[in-house]
This record gives C-alpha cells, sequence and structure tokens, in this order.
C-alpha cells in the first residue's frame, strides 16, 4: 500500500537522470504489480491527475451537449450560448456511422497486410 505525506517533496527521477519532479509519496520503493509492472509513485499521482482531468472534460462535454438544452433559459452570455449552440448535440451521433466506416477500412487493410 502506498504512503502519502502531507508535504510534497522534489525527489529526483530516476528515467532521465537529475531531473527533479513532485512526488506525493513517501515511500521511494517501488511496488511491483502481477505481470512484472512496476509503477513509481510520480507514475501513479500523474495516473490520477490524468484520470480526474478527462472526468472534467467528459462532464463538461455532457454539460454542453445534453443538459444544457434542459434548462431554462439565461441570462448569463456564455449559458446562453452554450445552450443555443447545436453543433455538439449532433456531433456524437453523426460520428458513429463514420467510426464504424474507419473500424472496417482498418480491418480491411490489416487483412490485406497479413495475406500479401
Amino acid at each position: 500500500m502506498l504512503n502519502f505525506c502531507k508535504n510534497i517533496h522534489l525527489e529526483e527521477h530516476s528515467i532521465s537522470g537529475a531531473v527533479p519532479c513532485i512526488s506525493l509519496c513517501l515511500k521511494r520503493s517501488h511496488q511491483n504489480f502481477p505481470g512484472g509492472f512496476r509503477i513509481v509513485p510520480v507514475q501513479l499521482c500523474m495516473l490520477f491527475v490524468n484520470v480526474e482531468v478527462g472526468s472534467v472534460f467528459f462532464m463538461g462535454f455532457i454539460y454542453t451537449s445534453i443538459v444544457s438544452k434542459f434548462l431554462p433559459p439565461s441570462n448569463n452570455p456564455i449559458f446562453s450560448a452554450i445552450q443555443n449552440d447545436w453543433y455538439y448535440c449532433f456531433l456524437v451521433p453523426l460520428t458513429l456511422p463514420v467510426l464504424v466506416v474507419a473500424v472496417y477500412f482498418h480491418w480491411l487493410s490489416m487483412k490485406l497486410f497479413k495475406h500479401a
């Protein structure tokens, strides 16, 4: 189990030499996972940061494309512009047929490459 510290401290990253980076963990040893994978504390912290940033962008997209259309009109010009914009509502449903065609062409090219 990783122990998290209360203070942020600097430690040297062993991959690229002496580049200082911020680590939120006190435990300096690597944690071993099944299959031979090792996650350094800095990588684990960056994993959580990336998941949180992706979640914020996803929730913003859901608000922009779905939720804002059901809310009452707003006096704020930014929220009013988001409510009146219909581009993102149609973007995702119209992207699905293009995705199906792209997956088919990818499969076809791999099949031709395999048997060529």
